[in-house]
């Protein structure tokens, strides 16, 4: 199964479907259970718990040898945490990572927005106590803030279906102080 979640905050989905929506004689208000955090919509918690229950259907779903692959991207610490929160909740864990080139460069919608233009692919499983071969790719651009940023991210991912109490904490700190996210180490 694959899936791309939503962004936290970074793209407001339910924005970008309205000419669709329109279009198709559909409701414009806004929908039940969009999982993007906004000032007049859900919080970081709300999108956890939305996040949550997406995932546990998946896992519902999923067959018993299934993977769900997921790709996302983010500086926030808080979007990363709910994403992990989310996943080990609804019983995955992560067994791999890639990290891949998703977006143009010379974006208009991107420039001088310290955007991501790369995103992590997570390979999860459902978290049963079987013994599981867990892989990583190389970091393939040595000195490159945010290929680094991302690799950090998907090995801490690799935690997921086993993180310990202080995790979040952790996480926060790696994240707003790696250079790709810390403007002062840019």
């Amino acid at each position: 199964m694959c899936t791309d979640p939503p962004y936290h905050d970074d793209v407001k989905y339910g924005e970008l479907s309205e000419i669709f929506r329109a279009w198709a004689g559909l409701d414009l208000a806004r929908l039940d259970g969009e999982a993007v955090v906004s000032a007049d919509g859900l919080d970081t918690a709300d999108y956890e718990a939305t996040l949550e229950i997406a995932f546990r259907e998946m896992r519902r779903v999923l067959k018993p040898d299934g993977h769900l692959v997921l790709s996302y991207a983010n500086r926030e610490p808080t979007a990363w945490a709910a994403l992990f929160g989310a996943l080990q909740a609804a019983g995955f864990t992560t067994i791999g990572y890639q990290v891949v080139h998703a977006e143009n460069d010379a974006d208009h919608a991107k420039a001088n927005r310290r955007a991501c233009n790369l995103d992590v692919i997570l390979d999860l499983v459902v978290a049963d106590g079987r013994p599981l071969k867990r892989f990583a790719p190389p970091v393939s651009r040595v000195g490159a803030h945010e290929d680094a940023f991302c690799h950090m991210l998907g090995t801490f991912a690799l935690r997921v279906g086993n993180l310990q109490d202080t995790w979040r904490e952790t996480l926060k700190h790696s994240i707003t102080t790696h250079p790709f996210v810390d403007k002062k180490k840019a």
